[in-house]
């Protein structure tokens, strides 16, 4: 049905901090760019942001695509689209997690961009918050993290809090690691790259048991009792294995197994990848990074 020009003057409103927005028209639906990098969508009158594997856990819907075939968009979260502040840093982080785009190409987005965000929609002054705009954008890229943090800014999305319970009964639950990073690791007994990690897996978990780090390995395998046991018992897996199949929430079930988030201490996913055995010294290097950012009377202290 396209989209309509009344969408397009919302979006440019919502978009408003983020730098140099336009709009190109493509047979009834529109590619979106910032200073000519390609970051969505919109199609039928929703927004569909250009996913990777560092900003997919950010989105609700990971189902719902901008087009039959496409496997990078994701639709926009709606509480987004109400917060232009957190709108503009989710396009940021998406533009920060892609490589600058090749020159454009292809039926669905080619032609030549428009100049302006907005153009033709002389209703709402975007002008002046292009400054803004650009004021953010240096702050994101060019401060530090702490910095960042210590005003409200958070590179990545809040992480959900839920239950599980572990091989033994045990019972853990996610907020109970405020003020500590988490390994949350998600995976399945059927997933041969799950299987290759286990040595990195238990090399991980040998090196980081006794810091402060918690070390969530959670299946979404659905026969707990069954195949998970089994499994666990053939593999004389060491480290612990909770059972996140029913519990676990959406915004924490890949469409990819496994799948890796790492979240800081206060609560914010920074990274997610789905790893390979080789990966350790990346994962070591960013859980390290986490745990530097930890101050010490922070440690193990409820802060969500």
């Amino acid at each position: 049905m396209g989209t309509s020009k009344k969408t397009i003057e919302s979006l440019s409103k919502a978009l408003a901090l983020v730098p140099e927005v336009s709009f190109l028209p493509v047979k009834g639906e529109y590619c979106v760019y910032s200073r000519g990098r390609m970051f969505a969508m919109v199609c039928n009158d929703e927004l569909f942001l250009k996913t990777s594997p560092e900003t997919l856990c950010l989105f609700r819907d990971t189902r719902t695509r901008a087009y039959p075939g496409s496997t990078n968009t994701c639709k926009a979260n709606a509480e987004w689209l109400e917060d232009a502040e957190k709108l503009g840093e989710v396009v940021l982080y998406t533009l920060a997690s892609h490589p600058p785009p090749r020159a454009p190409g292809g039926a669905r987005c080619s032609g030549t961009r428009p100049a302006a965000a907005g153009a033709g929609f002389d209703s709402f002054p975007l002008g002046k918050l292009l400054g803004a705009g650009a004021l953010l954008t240096a702050l994101y890229f060019f401060l530090p993290y702490g910095v960042l943090s210590a005003i409200g800014i958070h590179k990545g999305a809040r992480a959900e809090s839920f239950s599980v319970t572990g091989l033994h009964g045990e019972k853990m639950r996610l907020s109970e690691c405020a003020g500590k990073p988490v390994f949350l690791y998600v995976w399945e007994t059927n997933s041969q790259r799950a299987i290759d990690n286990l040595p990195m897996l238990e090399t991980l978990y040998a090196e980081y048991q006794n810091s402060p780090v918690c070390f969530m390995p959670v299946t979404i395998t659905a026969d707990f009792n069954g195949a998970v046991r089994a499994f666990a018992s053939t593999m004389a897996l060491k480290y612990p294995v909770y059972n996140g199949a029913v519990h676990l929430p959406g915004q924490f079930r890949p469409l990819q197994s496994p799948m890796l988030y790492l979240i800081d201490h206060k609560g914010y996913i920074r990274y997610s990848y789905s790893p390979s055995g080789n990966d350790r010294e990346e994962i070591a290097a960013d859980l390290g990074g986490l745990l530097r950012e930890v101050p010490p009377r922070d440690q193990g202290r409820a802060a969500w």
